[in-house]
């Protein structure tokens, strides 16, 4: 038999045999434990889940299921591989990247050894949407089961995927849609075709923590706001993004934040950019909270800022105030002129930061290339993580975030993952919990005043809008 005669026997074959790489009969739904409590916020209570997409039977229904022939001489590791690769080469554009080339094995070793330094169960996922079809990938740690690495891949219309994510993302910023529920059709279908399928597994083996590796079609999508039917992925788990597994600081160490941390920002930009009211309490509150040196106004100088960078290696730093990732440009604002990403990034590289917050920056959603740009801040600076957002947010729900986060780092030193943090301070939005009343900032167990000129539009900070735009990037744990 000739190779192409071999060749075609092959794909038929894969008609038959390929999807979802689960030996047996596909796990059986097991009810999510989040894991032992960390922190005073309820365990979100299991529930029935809607109806899938037929299109994904075969992992909760078990019936025969035929999906789209792939490469029969590529094997699903070969092609998660190869698709990391990608993500890797598109990404590492300056040379200064981290350099892991980790084969599976070692990645699954680090997944298992952030588990037990007690940062959790964490699943490494994939998603790409290539030639009409969706594939989604999914690594779990070393030793949890016979199994540890699934693949699947669908027929998808790349068209219904962009328009779905705009409805989504138009639901949630458009301002005469915040007292309603509207985001959340478009954004169970996102679940239903990029999480719900791997519910069973995730459930059966008790992930806590997401690890995604999206493609430029999901580069910007506010994941944690995704509906599950019954309570938004952020209630679900805990949640970061990355360019590739191999563009990634994974130090599983943790410096804390208290005494090491840098705190700038600035109220005003000379007219450059719009005014942030309440980014001086922002700043002095996360100064007070994280014992941390302040560089407010006139102090937050882009000279400062290099200059301080250079001296604290390792420290966090926090910046209040706005920054453009476009195709055309990218740069952050500083009080006396905007520097751009670039020469930052030159400056920047020698310093592994433990996190930087860039607590009001914005992207262009929908721009593959401004998704990159923001995608790859992490691997550019160099930082272990980076919290920003994805579109501009008004500056008192930033804060109320904000300070929450820093709060609960405290609280907690170096023993809560620094995803979890950011997850506990979005359910306090979104619960209710974490709100304005009679010019203060109210939380479960503090208030801060807030002497701004300014007042937000809704003191009720529960709609996505306010919360889901803070996206983080890079090392979870």
């Amino acid at each position: 038999m000739n190779k192409n005669a071999l060749r075609k026997l092959l794909l038929t074959q894969a008609v038959i045999v390929l999807g979802w790489m689960v030996v047996g009969s596909p796990p059986a739904q097991a009810q999510f434990q989040y894991g032992p409590p960390t922190n005073p916020i309820p365990e979100p209570t299991p529930k029935p889940r809607p109806d899938l997409d037929p299109r994904f039977d075969i992992l909760l229904r078990g019936k025969t299921w035929s999906p789209l022939p792939v490469d029969p001489f590529q094997t699903p590791l070969e092609r998660m591989a190869a698709v990391d690769t990608e993500f890797k080469q598109r990404f590492g554009l300056t040379g200064l990247e981290p350099e892991n080339n980790l084969s599976l094995a070692e990645i699954q070793n680090v997944l298992k050894q952030a588990e037990e330094r007690g940062r959790g169960r964490t699943a490494l996922i994939y998603w790409w949407l290539r030639d009409g079809n969706l594939t989604v990938a999914m690594v779990l740690p070393k030793g949890v089961a016979e199994q540890t690495t699934f693949l699947s891949t669908v027929s998808m219309n790349a068209r219904e995927v962009q328009q779905t994510i705009s409805q989504f993302i138009n639901a949630i910023q458009d301002p005469r849609q915040r007292a309603t529920t509207h985001y959340r059709v478009p954004g169970q279908k996102l679940y239903q075709w990029l999480i719900a399928p791997l519910e069973p597994i995730l459930d059966k083996h008790q992930v806590q923590t997401l690890l995604l590796v999206p493609d430029e079609h999901f580069r910007g999508l506010p994941y944690r706001a995704l509906w599950t039917g019954n309570e938004h992925l952020v209630e679900r788990y805990r949640l970061s993004q990355i360019p590739s597994i191999n563009l990634v600081n994974l130090d599983l160490t943790s410096k804390g934040i208290y005494g090491q941390t840098v705190v700038m920002g600035s109220e005003d930009f000379g007219g450059r950019q719009p005014q942030l009211p309440a980014a001086r309490i922002e700043v002095n509150q996360i100064a007070e909270i994280t014992r941390g040196q302040k560089h407010l106004n006139q102090d937050f100088t882009a000279s400062n800022f290099l200059t301080a960078w250079q001296r604290h290696a390792g420290f966090a730093f926090h910046v209040a105030t706005h920054a453009e990732f476009l195709p055309t440009r990218s740069y952050i604002e500083f009080y006396d002129q905007p520097l751009e990403l670039s020469a930052l990034q030159r400056q920047l590289r020698a310093n592994p930061s433990e996190l930087v917050v860039l607590s009001a920056c914005r992207t262009a959603i929908g721009d593959v290339n401004a998704e990159l740009g923001f995608a790859g801040l992490a691997v550019r600076l160099g930082a272990k993580r980076v919290v920003a957002s994805l579109w501009r947010v008004e500056d008192e729900p930033t804060l109320a975030l904000m300070n929450d986060f820093y709060r609960r780092l405290r609280a907690n030193g170096e023993n809560l993952p620094h995803s979890e943090a950011l997850r506990q301070a979005q359910i306090a939005m979104l619960r209710g919990d974490l709100r304005v009343q009679d010019g203060q900032l109210v939380a479960a167990n503090y208030t801060v005043p807030l002497a701004t000129t300014h007042r937000s539009s809704n003191p009720n900070f529960t709609h996505p809008y306010y919360w889901a735009a803070f996206n983080m990037i890079g090392n979870p744990w």
